[in-house]
């Protein structure tokens, strides 16, 4: 059996997240309708084999690709230059 873990309202998951209410209201929804999470009283509570499943595996496999293509576009925007500091000139001389 899973070790029960406390429940996270969605008051305190909004929190943590800095998302507004009912954006982590609809997200919790669909994570329980997806049976990754457990609505329990007193908030949600996430399944300990939803972290050990193919679709987490494939989620952090892919995450690198998603991460490196955001990044490349704001760069081809020049919005890295600008929180590193250096402008755009700096950056097409260098």
């Amino acid at each position: 059996t899973e070790p029960e873990a406390r429940p996270l309202s969605n008051r305190e998951l909004a929190e943590r997240l800095k998302l507004p209410s009912e954006t982590t209201r609809r997200h919790a929804l669909k994570l329980a309708g997806q049976g990754l999470a457990v609505r329990r009283d007193g908030g949600l509570v996430l399944r300990i084999g939803t972290l050990h499943g193919p679709a987490m595996t494939l989620l952090l496999m892919q995450n690198p690709v998603h991460v490196k293509r955001l990044l490349d576009g704001l760069a081809e925007r020049g919005v890295v230059a600008a929180w590193s500091g250096v402008t755009a000139t700096d950056a097409a001389v260098a």
